[in-house]
């Protein structure tokens, strides 16, 4: 035998010794690291030992290859279509897809170009029979020692580099410093010797403890000297931290893991282009560290702790200082350790002797056998065949628009067994539609191919069976940020048999429906549909951990029912069995419009409907029911809901427009308003990172300027293996733009992605980072018992500006992600170091809190549930005094009130005044009212365990009159009374990202009346003590708002509609504008400020950027501003002041102290860049002087005690228009308002340095302004602006003045009841 043949046989057969270790190391899936460990280490030594066995044993022949004396290279001549070939004469079936050109079959075979465009993935099928194939032209093969001297150059420079390694290991430790601490050599000494006791190992006995300042990490190095090397830092750490270090790599050290990677290191160099070897080493590095980390574990270390640790320590990875030997936490192989640390059903045994010998022996027998057979085609003549190898990271392929990466999975039974050819479906998740990815399996095994750019798909579900009729399943939702760890590590999929079933009952009027259709969507992903037997009944399979989220049922005659657990009224998607009604339909034609009101032919939607408020819960729909224009732009949905009310909105599964105005009337017609879409531009970006692969990583990119008003937009696209990814913008748009993975994320990127004034591009920059850990731990009850399986929202805070019609906006968006609490109720994110919001629900309560997350840092909250099970509550209705009547019938409506909790209720009485339910909230509002609307009552419950009492009032009637904008009666519009129940007690609260939620309330009533001739309605039947809303018909907003004591009469309401058309406003004279402005200053604090320049878009942008913007210079908020253009009909007043207009591209702004004196000016060429730094040095010089709010404090309750009288505090804020109109009325009234108070004004702009000054006032609640109390000389509230319906501000109406009154009454000892009464009687109504 030739060299080069025996060198083949060599590589032939470890080759196929590997192969089979790697298939041993999946049957060992289960053990632990340790083992897995141990079988690839004895597999790279069988390989070593391979040409030795070869050399001494003989060789057995083996007819398995059919002999091929020479190499086929066919040409084939035909006019038939050709079927791709993978062997002469036996074809591969694609499932009758069109055939593949030469072309494309040569670029399947690469990862990085670009997918032909009739290229599908189908699943693989037995080779089909095809026609015997033409002569083939025959090549002899000749023996090329090139490819000797090809494996000699790549053997030595592996084996160079492996002795490079080996010197700069020993350099490294021979340059260390001895640790001399102490306190770490104790702990060090403990630690060996607690093993030494327990395992006899000498190994460390003679183990050098050694530190470097330049070591990025701590390691474990040298094969017969070991040492154990730390960074100097380290030794500052805690015991407990450096603790699991000098564990995890004396654990190294014990198990000779220096000594087997230099093995693998020597049989990787001698077989290079072993695929199997190479896989062996990375499956060596990933399961040593494993083992090492369930040392430490089995030492009692906890897992989460533990993981935290390796974060820290692979956040101070440099590649500028390299880390020698067995590094402990390397960033690219953090996130399978983590992910086997958090693990609690993984095997963490150690390597047993039993174990040990029965793999020796079982490695050693394959290694022989392999060793000595040879098949009998090799034996006899060389082969030229094609190599066939497994790609380890993630594969792309494609640019631009049609890059994509590769999925791959297996899939096995409930027993581990492999599962041959399973059905899969994979499909994209787009906003409104699905995408089908069709997969080719292989036996146990899948590949699919997910378009990277250019589809902009949020998740991704996978539905995997056994077969057409096996029960076994499995389901899985893929969000965009575990993508990347699937697309490296595969997706294992695992079959589960249903554990569990769900009955759906579908009504109608009480009767069972047969024969309906019924739709389950069940959480993560599954779609289940059924049909309903004979008594009405559709039965669901349930799988593990899948909780139902919404049900749809029709039928074939046009009836449909529905509802979402996630909405209310409060539904439990666990529960075993469920209901659904059904209710008639009727015929809806939808109108889909263009701006100039034509019919759009080809339009595909469908409709979402729901239930009309306070509920709002949607039935659902199907993709039986989407629908297409006809060439009139109408289609005709049949599924309808016949109610008198429905909530309804389109969703568009044409791409080529949106919507610009949502569905309404016309005739008996919806019509909906669409603009066609913008074209994009497609802008490439880059993601910077240490990994060698940057493949695979979600980038997410959103801007708050989408094609519809009010509306935000996110793109999501993956990055290539060069980083690269390709996003399409929309021209002028800022996008935020960042990465939103699991183990690692990204900074932000705010960009003008592509400018369509000047054509400029700017590419989107990011990097890689590894983050800080959040926790939140969820518990419930008394004794805080841990709350496991809920999901957990961790959204991080940016905020990032851009111009919009010339302006300088801003927004606040960032990650928001979602983990579940695992079984001690914690949940875990990675996220950047900033502000994170944290927030849980269940069905019936939710619960939110800040993290300040930083680094070395805790960045945990617990978010506490007080009442961990629903209690019982009860309560009676009573009369209330001086009341001769007795109770009807009634309703009574219940609901939670304390902002966390989910319920709502109603109870039917008949007759009976008592009543009892149970709860979960921990404060309730509760209505009751009769059948005959005669009497009703109210109350707020706040402590839940003493009985609830309702006293019954007479209701009340409401009476007004509403006009037109041009006081014409409004003649019958239809006044709609809706009536909330509150704790008046509640305040507004704000989110950590300026989100301001309001109290909850329970909705009791809703009357309906109509008004006359003349504008005049009553509406009857109203409660008292309930805050009430008046609307009028076709007007979002209210008229009025009231709030009726129990036998009230107030006078009728009087009520204007705005108009739906712009009116201009007349524009004031320039000389009572400037009068404005300066008492306005004057009593508000600030400076005025004169902007004098020529009408342009420059201008009026350097003025909004550099002059008047708050949020790019603080010191604007603290000047008023006038801009004044040239005017004929102001020539006395600019005279008068001097305002000269300066030179086209000049700004000439003018300050002026308080009183209106003017301080200084300054003219601005706004095309010199200097200009900018000038405007903020001109409003540093003039702005006033920052108040010292706790002196004005004192000093005005210093002078209410001299003078014997009260203060009344206000907080006003700079922008806000009723602070100015309140500051107007109490100078207009000083004379005699100053009788009884010392006035103090605080200002909302400098809350934050003044929040314990603010907080006297708001007692720490978030308030509206302008806000106001009014205290005794000594500092005691005796009341203030928060009345029965919120903050009364500046008051006005019929509800402010009596609050006001009542503030008057509660705090004058000076002012007269008839001045009390003239200065109220002042406010506007």
């Amino acid at each position: 035998m030739s060299l080069s043949d025996w060198m083949l046989d060599i590589a032939w057969k470890s080759l196929a010794l590997m192969a089979i270790v790697a298939a041993m190391s999946l049957i060992f899936r289960r053990s632990s690291a340790a083992v897995r460990h141990r079988v690839w280490t004895l597999g790279l030594c069988g390989s070593l030992c391979i040409p030795l066995i070869a050399w001494l044993l003989p060789s057995y022949r083996v007819n398995v290859l059919t002999p091929k004396p020479v190499a086929v290279v066919a040409t084939i001549t035909s006019a038939d279509p050709i079927v791709p070939t993978t062997e002469v004469g036996e074809s591969l079936s694609v499932d009758m897809a069109a055939p593949l050109s030469s072309e494309q079959i040569s670029n399947e075979s690469f990862a990085d170009v670009a997918s032909p465009p009739n290229l599908v993935h189908q699943r693989s099928v037995a080779p089909a029979m095809v026609s015997p194939m033409p002569t083939a032209n025959q090549t002899p093969i000749k023996n090329h020692p090139w490819w000797i001297a090809l494996y000699l150059i790549g053997a030595g420079i592996l084996f160079a580099n492996c002795l490079r390694h080996w010197i700069q290991t020993q350099r490294w430790i021979s340059q260390a410093q001895p640790i001399a601490d102490q306190r770490v050599l104790a702990l060090f000494a403990n630690i060996c010797q607690e093993w030494t006791d327990s395992d006899s190992s000498p190994l460390l006995s003679n183990v050098a403890l050694l530190h470097r300042e330049d070591l990025s990490m701590p390691c474990a190095a040298g094969i017969f000297r070991p040492a154990v090397l730390l960074p100097t830092d380290c030794l500052e750490w805690p015991e407990e931290r450096l603790k699991s270090v000098l564990l995890h790599e004396l654990a190294h050290v014990v198990r000779r893991d220096m000594l087997t990677q230099s093995i693998a290191e020597i049989c990787r160099s001698l077989y290079w282009f072993n695929p199997f070897v190479w896989l062996a080493v990375a499956r060596l590095h990933v399961e040593r560290e494993q083992a090492c980390d369930d040392h430490v574990l089995r030492s009692g270390v906890v897992a989460s702790d533990y993981a935290e640790l390796l974060l820290n320590v692979a956040r101070d990875y440099r590649h500028s200082q390299r880390a020698i030997g067995l590094a402990m936490a390397r960033p690219n192989d953090l996130q399978q350790r983590i992910g086997s640390l958090l693990d609690a059903t993984r095997s963490r045994i150690a390597v047993n002797r039993s174990i040990a010998i029965g793999v020796l022996v079982v490695i050693t027998m394959i290694s022989g056998t392999v060793s000595v057979l040879r098949p009998s085609s090799m034996a006899e003549e060389p082969k030229n065949a094609r190599e066939q190898s497994d790609e380890l990271g993630i594969q792309t392929r494609g640019v631009g628009a049609s890059t994509e990466v590769l999925l791959r999975g297996s899939v096995i039974d409930p027993d581990g067994n492999p599962v041959a050819d399973p059905l899969i479906e994979i499909s994209l998740q787009f906003a409104y539609s699905t995408q089908r990815i069709t997969p080719t399996i292989s036996d146990n095994t899948f590949e699919a191919w997910l378009p990277a750019s250019g589809s902009n798909w949020y998740s991704l579900k996978v539905d995997v069976r056994r077969d057409g009729t096996s029960d076994e399943r499995a389901f899985h939702h893929v969000s965009r940020r575990e993508l990347h760890g699937l697309l490296e590590g595969g997706m294992n999929v695992e079959l589960q048999r249903p554990t569990g079933f769900t009955e759906i009952h579908v009504t109608e009027k009480n009767q069972p429906v047969p024969n309906a259709d019924v739709q389950v969507q069940i959480a993560f992903g599954r779609t289940a549909r059924e049909k309903t037997d004979r008594n009405g009944m559709a039965r669901i399979g349930l799988y593990e951990n899948k909780r139902l989220s919404s049900i749809t049922a029709w039928t074939a005659d046009h009836r449909v029912g529905g509802y979402q657990f996630s909405r209310q009224p409060v539904r439990d998607g666990n529960a075993p069995v469920h209901y659904v009604e059904l209710s008639k339909c009727r015929d809806q034609t939808i109108r889909m419009v263009d701006e100039d009101g034509n019919g759009i032919e080809g339009v595909e939607f469908r409709m979402q409907l729901a239930t009309p408020v306070p509920y709002v819960n949607y039935i659902g729909t199907t993709d039986q029911w989407q629908l297409k224009t006809d060439s009139n732009g109408e289609a005709v949905l049949k599924y309808f809901p016949d109610w008198p009310e429905v909530y309804r909105y389109a969703e568009l599964l044409s791409q080529d427009w949106f919507i610009l105005k949502k569905a309404t009337p016309v005739d008996d017609a919806l019509v909906i308003t669409l603009k066609r879409r913008v074209e994009r531009h497609r802008v490439m970006g880059t993601l910077k990172g240490d990994l060698t692969n940057l493949a695979g990583f979600n980038v997410q990119a959103g801007t708050f300027q989408a094609e519809t008003d009010g509306h935000s937009e996110q793109l999501y696209v993956i990055t290539d293996s060069k980083g690269r990814f390709w996003i399409d913008v929309l021209p002028g748009a800022t996008y935020c733009v960042r990465i939103n993975d699991s183990n690692l994320i990204s900074d932000y990127s705010d960009v003008l992605a592509f400018d369509p004034k000047t054509s400029q591009v700017n590419a989107p920059e990011l990097t890689l980072q590894n983050g800080v850990v959040a926790k939140a731990k969820l518990t419930a009850g008394l004794d805080r018992t841990p709350i496991a399986n809920v999901s957990v929202a961790f959204r991080e805070k940016h905020r990032y500006e851009w111009i919009e019609e010339g302006e300088s906006r801003s927004g606040v968006t960032g990650r928001s992600n979602w983990a579940t609490t695992n079984e001690d109720g914690i949940a875990t994110m990675l996220v950047l170091p900033g502000t994170v919001e944290v927030s849980a629900s269940q069905k019936d309560w939710r619960s939110s809190a800040r993290i300040d997350a930083a680094e070395n840092s805790e960045n945990f909250v617990e978010l506490h549930r007080e009442i961990a099970e629903s209690r019982l509550v009860t309560g009676k209705l009573v009369l209330a005094e001086n009341t001769d009547a007795s109770l009807a019938d009634c309703k009574l409506t219940i609901g939670a009130i304390d902002g966390k909790t989910r319920d709502k209720r109603t109870i039917r009485l008949k007759g009976e005044t008592t009543f009892s339910f149970t709860t979960p909230a921990t404060k309730l509002g509760v209505g009751a009212v009769t059948d005959d609307n005669r009497f009703a009552g109210v109350t707020v419950a706040k402590d839940l365990s003493k009985p609830i009492v309702v006293t019954m009032y007479p209701t009340q009637t409401i009476r007004g009159r509403v006009t037109n904008s041009d006081g014409t009666p409004a003649t019958g519009r239809k006044i709609t009374a809706i009536g909330n129940i509150g704790d008046p007690t509640d305040s507004q609260t704000v989110n950590p990202f300026g989100t301001i939620s309001f109290p909850s309330r329970v909705r009791l009533v809703e009357r309906i009346a109509t008004s006359d001739a003349d504008g005049k309605y009553a509406i009857t039947g109203l409660p008292a003590s309930l805050a009430t809303r008046i609307y009028a018909e076709g007007q979002d907003w209210p008229l009025d708002e009231v709030y009726l004591q129990p036998g009230e009469k107030r006078p009728p309401l009087t009520s204007k509609l705005r108009s739906t058309t712009q009116t201009s406003v007349a524009t004031k004279p320039i000389a009572q504008r400037w009068s404005t402005l300066v008492r306005d200053c004057k009593l508000g604090g600030y400076h005025p400020m004169v902007i004098l320049s020529h009408e342009s878009v420059e201008a009026e942008r350097f003025v909004g950027d550099h002059l008047t913007s708050y949020r790019n210079n603080p010191l604007a908020a603290k000047f008023m501003t006038l801009t004044y253009r040239p005017d004929p009909a102001d020539t006395n007043l600019a005279v008068n002041q001097n305002w000269m207009i300066p030179d086209d591209n000049q700004i000439t702004a003018i300050a002026y102290n308080k009183s209106g004196i003017e301080s200084g000016r300054e003219t601005f060429d706004i095309n010199d860049p200097r200009s900018i730094s000038q405007a903020s040095a001109f409003l540093s010089q003039h702005a006033p002087v920052e108040v010292d709010m706790k002196a004005a404090w004192n000093e005005a309750f210093a002078l209410a005690k001299k003078t014997d009288r009260r203060v009344w505090v206000r907080l006003s804020g700079r922008y806000c228009g009723p602070c100015f109109t309140f500051n107007r009325w109490l100078d207009d009234h000083s004379d005699v308002l100053s009788k009884d108070f010392v006035m103090l004004k605080l200002e909302q702009g400098s809350r934050s340095k003044n929040s314990e000054i603010v907080n006297r006032l708001t007692e720490g609640r978030h308030v509206g302004i302008p806000f106001h109390a009014m205290f005794t000389a000594d500092g005691t509230k005796i009341i203030d602006s928060k009345g029965p319906l919120g903050n009364i501000g500046s008051p006005s109406g019929f509800e402010g003045k009596r609050h006001l009154k009542k503030m008057l009454l509660a705090a004058c000892k000076q002012i007269s009841p008839a001045e009390m009464n003239a200065v109220v009687s002042s406010l506007a109504d």
